[in-house]
């Protein structure tokens, strides 16, 4: 088996976006927004980088990972030769169990050479090293954005980690408010290993605990993401774990700190100090109605369950200085300075914020959709138009309503009748916020 230069491109850019995990729908998203289609490389989905139901590995090699910010790179058809691990750890069976013997990467192999005359190199099979913890610690380190601004409850999500005390920690929120990206920059300024978990309805045990793989006829017993970190003494982050159903119901006993047995194979894992579970949530585990139906798909989750974990943070979005700020850096990362874009971009989603809270209008602008508005002004160079295009994803009339509000927070008086309930944007008497689109 080998790889081209561009397919180790691909993998690493995948592994600094999404972490060492990615899920087919995760993929499908990224590709419409990144290549214009849905289109996935086909190698990709191949049992080589499979580790559970439509979840894929993305770790290819130790090299230094791509900047997720940047698009996917061109590359010609010849490769350079990489050095990558030989062979891959073995794991001793327990007494009793028959699994055969782990493979190694000699057994692995098969044919993924997609460019023709492209020149190969020899891989090991990246689901062996992920699932039997032998990545060196600094891979599972998430790398620190130079655009992130600590800010909510980054603060206590920080002690929490540095603690290294096993305290189960829920995150909830509106979606696009930073709960994973906090989770991941707390890791990342405390030097600790984090292992994302992305929850879909189709997860269950198989994915979270781990299970069997069959390996050249062989069956091998393959460690599930939970069960790495508890061995490794790492942040298990599990992403939308209100998506989830019953099957979930297996991190039950895992939640409260004790080893974790493996029935499939009789063993049990011991919990290495510094292992901690910290969930993400846009619910409360109450369903999709929580939220009037925004996010279908939540599921109302066990009571037992959610009283395992020691605290709920509530994450608010970002004050509109900090957004400012946010917002600034990820401009000086596009090498562009424009203070006043990102005033008025911020100065914007406030008032839409507002105006959602009091029900005056249906839909919300997230920092994460402000932080897309200043990467598609990078690339197409017109602000308006990146926000046009931002905001495209709504109801027309939503989105007309959006972009003519723009256009006045640029064109007035901003600091009369934005930055205040006047003017255009106004509280009436019932304390409701009243825009004049």
């Amino acid at each position: 088996m080998g790889l081209t230069n561009t397919q180790l491109a691909v993998l690493r850019h995948l592994n600094g976006t999404f972490g060492a995990t990615v899920t087919r729908g995760q993929l499908m998203d990224h590709y419409k927004k990144s290549a214009g289609n849905g289109i996935l490389p086909r190698w990709l989905m191949t049992d080589t980088f499979k580790v559970g139901r439509a979840v894929f590995t993305t770790i290819a090699d130790e090299n230094t990972k791509l900047d997720p910010r940047k698009p996917f790179p061109k590359f010609s058809k010849k490769a350079t030769a990489h050095n990558l691990p030989a062979s891959i750890s073995t794991v001793e069976e327990p007494m009793g169990v028959a699994m055969g013997p782990l493979a190694t990467a000699a057994t692995m192999e098969q044919h993924m050479a997609e460019v023709a005359n492209a020149q190969v190199i020899p891989i090991t099979r990246p689901a062996a090293k992920i699932q039997l913890g032998s990545v060196s610690a600094d891979s599972l380190v998430p790398e620190r954005h130079v655009t992130f601004v600590p800010f909510g409850n980054y603060d206590a999500v920080n002690k929490v980690i540095k603690s290294r005390m096993f305290y189960p920690v829920f995150i909830t929120g509106l979606s696009g408010n930073g709960k994973t990206l906090m989770v991941e920059q707390a890791c990342a300024a405390n030097h600790r290993e984090c292992i994302r978990v992305q929850i879909t309805p189709e997860t269950d045990e198989d994915d979270l605990i781990g299970g069997f793989r069959l390996i050249n006829g062989e069956t091998v017993w393959f460690d599930g993401p939970v069960v790495v970190a508890a061995m490794r003494g790492a942040i298990c982050l599990i992403d939308e774990i209100d998506y989830g159903t019953g099957k979930i119901s297996c991190l039950q006993g895992i939640l409260e700190g004790k080893g974790i047995f493996l029935k499939k194979v009789n063993r049990t894992v011991s919990i290495t100090p510094g292992f901690n579970i910290i969930a993400t949530a846009n619910t409360k585990g109450r369903g999709s109605e929580e939220n009037g139906g925004r996010f279908i798909n939540t599921n109302i989750m066990n009571e037992a369950f959610l009283e395992r974990f020691s605290i709920c943070l509530e994450q608010e979005f970002p004050t509109m200085r900090v957004e400012q700020k946010i917002l600034e850096r990820e401009l000086e990362q596009l090498r562009l300075s424009d203070e006043a874009f990102a005033k008025s971009l911020t100065m914007w989603a406030e008032v839409i914020r507002r105006s959602f809270e009091n029900g005056a209008c249906e839909d919300i602008i997230s920092t994460r959709r402000l932080v897309h508005i200043i990467r598609t002004y990078g690339i197409f160079g017109d602000k308006k138009d990146a926000v046009a295009k931002c905001v495209s994803r709504f109801d027309r009339e939503t989105r007309d309503g959006f972009i003519q509000l723009y256009d006045k927070v640029v064109t007035e008086d901003t600091t009369t009748n934005i930055a205040t309930p006047q003017g255009d944007a106004r509280t009436t008497e019932d304390g409701e916020v009243e825009i004049d689109f």
